[in-house]
């Protein structure tokens, strides 16, 4: 990463360029998309990408999961029998309260159950994991963010001149379907 002081904006930042080992081609940091990644995706009106994102994210967290889950099973079983036997302890009392009948255990047992769900190694390994799957993807994102949103806005104004009948509706049409959507935020949810 190489900063660049030519590229300061308006507000005085300096813009942090990373240069791509093929052709050297620089690519400008995005905190934006780094930060909120998929949400950042639907702000920008990027609903298939950000769907592709979803689902690829997914698909991820499983897989990751469920090769924490293996690997505990088969090089600490005793780990993972008591991480499934409190885990399951912990969700009887949750359904049982659920239902209207009141848990026969204090507070203080509670809170002691649910300690050793989120305390055991099994839990604490498939968190990290998670973490380090989010932290991942929001690089990717603050790498190739602008170069996502580039390529549609190219796509989207090449497709509406071939649309627009003159440069009225051409204009109008841009600024109707331009810009962001506060609402598209909330499509992941």
């Amino acid at each position: 990463m190489t900063q660049n002081g030519t590229g300061a904006g308006r507000s005085g930042r300096k813009q942090w360029k990373i240069r791509r080992v093929n052709g050297g081609k620089k690519h400008k940091w995005n905190w934006s998309s780094a930060i909120f990644s998929i949400y950042w995706l639907f702000y920008r009106k990027m609903v298939k990408i950000g769907c592709i994102a979803t689902v690829l994210l997914i698909a991820l967290q499983f897989i990751l999961s469920q090769g924490v889950d293996l690997a505990f099973r088969k090089y600490a079983p005793d780990k993972w029998q008591a991480y499934e036997q409190a885990a399951v302890e912990l969700a009887d009392i949750y359904v049982k309260i659920q239902q209207g009948n009141e848990s026969n255990l204090s507070d203080e047992e509670l809170r002691q159950k649910g300690m050793a769900v989120t305390t055991s190694d099994v839990f604490l390994a498939s968190t990290a994991s998670s973490i380090l799957l989010y932290i991942g993807f929001g690089i990717v994102l603050g790498i190739k963010g602008n170069d996502f949103y580039k390529r549609k806005a190219v796509r989207d104004i090449k497709n509406l001149r071939t649309v627009a009948v003159d440069d009225n509706t051409y204009h109008f049409v841009l600024r109707h379907n331009g810009g962001t959507s506060a609402l598209n935020v909330l499509f992941p949810f």
